[in-house]
């Protein structure tokens, strides 16, 4: 299993999950390298990337999108080096995601929302600490635990 598998598979049990009790989910499509959810009242894009840089949200539009990717140091300074490219889409929601950790397993950040709230000058402070609470995830560890994943 390669690593953006695993990511659509995460992604897919997480969103199923969070819906168990309200049950507004009428469909989940796996398209390439996406997974699209349609609710009652809206469609969701799923982008499993692992890699923020690798992100090709490029337009700006109303769809609700969610980046899915490893909580690295890497993708949390790739967050701080295009945050204001990401604020621009006001449905645009960031996981950032340590499926393997013995505590937090994601934080989820709405980057639109979080630049209308928070103060800009304590912004990269305040985004460090959110960072800090799920521990960081190597591309060695991460090969390690899919590989063990695949064993069983």
């Amino acid at each position: 299993m390669d690593i953006h598998t695993y990511l659509k598979e995460w992604a897919i049990n997480y969103f199923r999950n969070r819906d168990l009790i309200p049950g507004n989910i009428e469909k989940i499509e796996e398209q390439d390298a996406q997974v699209i959810i349609k609710y009652k009242d809206r469609m969701e894009i799923v982008q499993p990337l692992g890699n923020l840089a690798a992100s090709n949200v490029s337009q700006k539009s109303d769809e609700h999108i969610n980046l899915i990717v490893f909580n690295t140091h890497k993708n949390f300074e790739t967050l701080l080096r295009n945050w204001e490219d990401f604020t621009e889409f006001k449905n645009l929601k960031i996981f950032f995601i340590n499926p393997f950790s013995e505590a937090d397993h994601k934080w989820i950040i709405v980057p639109a929302v979080h630049a209308r709230i928070s103060d800009e000058t304590s912004l990269k402070k305040g985004l460090q600490s959110i960072f800090e609470t799920v521990p960081t995830i190597s591309e060695k560890e991460l090969e390690e635990n899919i590989k063990s994943i695949e064993k069983l």
